[in-house]
């Protein structure tokens, strides 16, 4: 009779085990339900954000649309205020779409912190009925058959004690293994979601840096204001002033740059290969081709343009095209009416060529760094000569590059900028992914 009850008991026991388990909502403890209040209330907010963030997002898309849009239009005084508008409104939306993000992730992890801490309570909880379980089934398995018959059992009485023992087993075992397979995952989930956390939260930095750029684009839009005061007219004679110093700049620096003579070995550089070079901007839109070109590939001639131009709003992120070192910065603006690169960066790459970004509105590197390829280095702009918000992309053969103080110019006389035997300017089209976009 006894040992009746002591199987008894040990299925009691098993049974509060799987309810408490298998079926948590079915909970024997007030703690649980105001766990699972909890996580209906992290589960209604991760809901809500995911909402406002796929509205976000269409805003964002939207304001890329426009911008692109704006930039195909003639280039007039209401056209730019209201590009650099629109790019005000893009970097402010991307700001709270971050955000969002940021915050969703934190509820996700809180919910999974909540379910992990319950599945802890449960094992403390139910400890000491799986400790009773075991002892209980255990004691069972013990006993000789000689011990069963002198308790006045008879065999089919043994038998069934048997098949229950064997039932409570497979259970328990299946308990433990549900229970560890659970656990594991929730921890991963957990782990993974800390870790996409910490990327939002460097995401989060380089967008405090785009607030810099959103500063910096109603700077841009005060100053055109107060340059042209408003006329059109006043617009475009700053247009052509600009461009007439520049093209004299221009002018006057491939002269300099067709005297320099540097000696260099053409077979310094890699052969044309398409994807040698990474886009520098997400969905890039050219706006200028290089050229002249001679060779295919080489030659920046009679002043022409030296690179390839990205229209692309203020603020914009530029990575690396190509694992590299820093090999100078500098800011050409300092210099007064030096209309050249404005804020750039030059990157020395390990297979001969070098890569130039200019007109940023922000440098996030130094002399030294090394990258790789994908690396942040800075934010685009309108610095320099710029009639507008775009990136300067130059490529060039290192070894006939030089980077000094220009002190022969009439323009740039205490400007540092990159220098280079016009035979050292190469078309980026040749190493960069095969473009698929119009211009």
């Amino acid at each position: 009779m006894k040992k009746s009850q002591s199987i008894l008991h040990t299925i009691a026991l098993c049974s509060i085990l799987i309810l408490s388990i298998v079926m948590p909502s079915v909970s024997l403890y007030p703690e649980t339900l105001l766990a699972s209040t909890r996580a209906d209330e992290l589960r209604n907010e991760i809901a809500k954000n995911l909402e406002r963030q796929t509205a976000l997002a269409k805003e964002i898309a939207n304001y890329s649309k426009l911008y692109t849009s704006t930039t195909k239009e003639a280039q007039t005084l209401q056209n730019t205020l209201k590009q650099l508008e629109i790019n005000r409104k893009k970097l402010e939306a991307e700001l709270l779409f971050t955000d969002k993000k940021i915050k969703t992730t934190g509820l996700k992890i809180e919910n999974l912190t909540e379910d992990l801490k319950e599945i802890n309570r449960k094992l403390t909880l139910n400890s000491g009925a799986l400790s009773n379980t075991f002892i209980e089934i255990s004691a069972l398995e013990a006993r000789t058959f000689i011990e069963t018959f002198l308790s006045g059992k008879t065999i089919s009485d043994s038998l069934n004690d048997s098949i229950v023992v064997t039932e409570l087993q497979e259970k328990l075992s299946n308990l433990i293994s549900d229970h560890k397979t659970l656990r594991g995952d929730i921890e991963s989930n957990k782990q993974n979601a800390q870790t996409e956390k910490k990327r939002l939260v460097a995401y989060q930095n380089e967008l405090a840096d785009k607030k810099v750029s959103v500063e910096i684009t109603k700077k841009t839009k005060d100053d055109l204001l107060k340059q042209t005061k408003n006329k059109e007219v006043e617009y475009k004679k700053t247009i052509e002033e600009k461009k007439r110093e520049k093209e004299a700049f221009e002018k006057e620096l491939y002269q300099y740059e067709s005297e320099l003579k540097i000696i260099f070995d053409p077979n310094s550089v890699p052969d044309g290969r398409t994807g040698i070079l990474d886009w520098p901007i997400s969905n890039p839109f050219i706006t200028q081709l290089f050229g002249k070109t001679v060779a295919a590939k080489k030659l920046y001639v009679s002043g022409t343009h030296n690179g390839v131009d990205f229209g692309t709003p203020i603020g914009t992120s530029v990575r690396a095209t190509l694992s590299g070192t820093i090999w100078a910065t500098g800011n050409t603006d300092l210099s007064p009416n030096c209309y050249s690169y404005g804020k750039w960066v030059l990157i020395k790459h390990g297979n001969g060529i070098s890569s130039l970004y200019g007109h940023l509105s922000q440098i996030k590197v130094k002399e030294g760094d090394t990258l790789v390829t994908g690396d942040l280095i800075g934010y685009s702009g309108n610095t320099g000569y710029s009639t507008g918000p775009h990136l300067h992309l130059t490529v060039l053969a290192t070894a006939g590059t030089r980077v000094e103080q220009y002190t022969s110019s009439k323009f740039c006389k205490s400007a540092i900028v990159p220098l280079a035997d016009i035979k050292a300017y190469l078309d980026p089209m040749v190493y960069l992914p095969t473009y698929t976009g119009k211009r």
